[in-house]
């Protein structure tokens, strides 16, 4: 049961049973409680997976220099904002940066379940690369305040001063695919028929994505995120990647690869390096000519998506509410 904590990623549970099942009545007998043994096997693995203490909170954390570089000791970490309850980490590497710069279409997407315990979410910047989707700038952010996604694309600009991408893509689903012109209209029509306890959604949705309407007859407030940032209507008439679901496969992959929700700084960090090394792999058969295939489910949604678009006989509104079909049998 010792070596199978070190060396394997099996459950504790599986360990334990397994090493069970070859002991004789009277050595089951004098062993501890079975739940207690499950915690030993567990401390066995974290005092072999953890060697470094775990940080008690972000302004105490002081980062091993084995986390600054990636397996091939190549510069990983590029920014620490250092002892503040703010903290906030980028990691990428020049490689990588060079790719964000000279991007025309960076995908932005935020990640919680697979955040380390210390902070709220993993937000990264993927981009178009020889026909491949791939990350380029992994940040942990301590919240989701407008004041910290600004700092984040500050301190990108300081590492990347001629970074300016000109199509920025972020996640906003059904109404996103709607020509730009008629996305407020239906969004007023949607939302005369929204049920009262979801107000709140509503509310969020104009804020960042929408615009808050005022009391008096005056245009809407900007919004957080312009509705040309996130529209998506031409970009799926030409065929090209919508959105954030061209990343999708890579949060699935890196919660794979974690196998648990919010693990401990350290172990996070780890399969960080993990996912890096796999990424640089990616980057790396691009570059010799390999390319990516979409799968037969992937393509036929993408069609039936165009299909319900390009319909002149249905309404916004009815379109929004076949793609919200769609959109919801993709995640069941």
């Amino acid at each position: 049961m010792n070596n199978a904590a070190k060396t394997t990623s099996r459950s504790t549970h599986d360990i334990v049973a397994d090493g069970l099942s070859t002991l004789s009545d009277h050595a089951i007998a004098s062993l501890p409680n079975l739940k207690n043994l499950k915690r030993t096997v567990q401390r066995i693995r974290q005092r072999h997976q953890n060697p470094l203490a775990l940080p008690k909170d972000r302004t105490s954390l002081v980062i091993d220099p084995e986390f600054m570089k990636t397996n091939r000791n190549r510069t990983f970490l590029q920014f620490d904002s250092g002892s503040v309850d703010q903290r906030m980490l980028i990691f990428s590497t020049k490689k990588q940066l060079r790719m964000l710069e000279n991007a025309t279409h960076i995908y932005l997407d935020g990640t919680f379940s697979v955040v380390p315990e210390l902070y709220f979410q993993l937000y990264t910047i993927h981009v178009e690369y020889l026909h491949h989707i791939l990350p380029t700038v992994y940040v942990l952010l301590p919240g989701k305040k407008q004041c910290l996604y600004r700092e984040m694309l500050r301190q990108i600009k300081n590492l990347l001063p001629n970074f300016d991408p000109p199509n920025v893509m972020i996640d906003f689903e059904r109404a996103r695919f709607l020509p730009a012109a008629d996305v407020i209209p239906t969004f007023d029509e949607i939302k005369d028929q929204f049920p009262v306890e979801g107000e709140p959604v509503l509310k969020y949705f104009e804020e960042n994505y929408i615009g808050v309407k005022s009391r008096l007859s005056r245009p809407r407030k900007s919004p957080k995120f312009d509705i040309s940032l996130w529209n998506v209507n031409e970009n799926t008439i030409q065929r090209k990647h919508r959105t954030n679901n061209a990343v999708e496969g890579w949060n699935n992959r890196f919660s794979s690869l974690m196998n648990c929700n919010h693990p401990n700084f350290w172990k996070f960090l780890k399969g960080l390096k993990k996912e890096q090394s796999f990424v640089e792999a990616q980057v790396i058969q691009a570059e010799a000519g390999v390319r990516q295939t979409r799968n037969r489910e992937q393509i036929r949604r993408e069609i039936r998506i165009l299909n319900i678009i390009n319909e002149p006989t249905t309404t916004n509104f009815q379109k929004v509410m076949a793609l919200a079909q769609i959109l919801s049998l993709k995640r069941s």
